[in-house]
């Protein structure tokens, strides 16, 4: 996921750059991920998107459902 910074400038290649569905988007963007619609397109600085992911990431989950892979 890490690399050069570098300013992502549609949903799709955000999602590309994470790894992620339209679904996993909307609740990132819900979780306060760092990114935003100017002019109707979406934009994104990758160090932002890999320092939330981080954060995101760095505490451990406290339910953990039975269908989750």
């Amino acid at each position: 996921m890490s690399g050069k910074g570098r300013l992502l400038q549609t949903a799709k290649s955000i999602q590309e750059y994470l790894g992620i569905n339209e679904v996993v988007f909307r609740t990132f963007l819900k979780l306060g991920m760092p990114a935003r619609i100017i002019n109707g397109r979406w934009y994104a600085w990758t160090e932002n998107l890999d320092d939330f992911c981080r954060a995101l990431t760095r505490h451990p989950t406290r339910e953990i459902p039975e269908n989750c892979e």
